[in-house]
């Protein structure tokens, strides 16, 4: 994903947590460092958001990204 891309989207978007959720669960890189990164803000609810996005259901926000990601096997 090019730089463009993650500065265009809003740091909460689905997008970035997707990404976000996808690089903690492969990585042991801090919580600090992906929302650097990601050009995600200073969010303190973050650890929370990555929660939602990963027990999220059918038609809340974050399933649809999260089923993408879950075909990708690394």
């Amino acid at each position: 994903m090019s730089e463009e891309v993650l500065a265009s989207q809003a740091k909460g978007s689905e997008l970035k947590y997707s990404l976000a959720w996808l690089v903690r669960q492969h990585t042991c890189v801090s919580n600090g460092w992906i929302k650097t990164r990601l050009r995600m803000g200073t969010a303190t609810n973050f650890a929370s958001m990555l929660s939602r996005f990963e027990k999220s259901r059918r038609g809340e926000w974050g399933y649809t990204q999260r089923k993408r990601l879950e075909i990708i096997n690394l």
